[in-house]
């Protein structure tokens, strides 16, 4: 049975004027990788690809969602320092 992590840790790692970098990472093992069945959808689970954790983060379009915001706060910061 997966663990259940609270929530998986998302940030924006790199901003230039063409790109976003959003980097996720499972709170309870460190591993950056997502792992999502073959057909998911919006409603799929996401997963920690970590064979060896397996942490379960919730529904795919929460993460999704989190990452916009991420987004739209990293450009904020960046607006704000080219002032």
């Amino acid at each position: 049975m997966p663990h259940t992590a609270t929530r998986a840790q998302l940030r924006g790692d790199g901003v230039d004027e063409s790109r976003i970098t959003i980097k996720f990472e499972c709170p309870l093992c460190g591993s950056e990788d997502i792992d999502l069945p073959d057909d998911f959808s919006d409603d799929s689970i996401a997963t920690c690809a970590n064979p060896n954790c397996g942490a379960q983060f919730g529904r795919w379009v929460d993460i999704k969602e989190r990452a916009k915001r991420v987004v739209a706060e990293a450009l904020r910061k960046q607006k704000h320092r080219q002032g």
